[in-house]
């Protein structure tokens, strides 16, 4: 284990959902939006990514009909 922070303990590998609010760290307020619902021909998504561009969240993903990067 690390500590970065004093009082706050990191493992180093692996992710843990133990999030601790600290002066140093504050949590995130975040909104949740769905921006993508597979349909009946196009179920499987997969490489999502996200990143900010001129002031905008630019989504993108690779979309398979049925499995992972099947052609097609």
């Amino acid at each position: 284990f690390t500590t970065l922070i004093p009082g706050v303990t990191l493992a180093q590998s692996g992710i843990r959902n133990n999030y601790a609010e600290t002066e140093a760290i504050k949590k995130l307020k975040i909104e949740r939006q769905m921006i993508y619902v597979p349909s009946q021909t196009w179920m499987y998504s997969h490489h999502p990514c996200i990143t900010f561009f001129k002031q905008k969240l630019i989504a993108a993903w690779s979309n398979g009909m049925v499995d992972e990067d099947k052609p097609g």
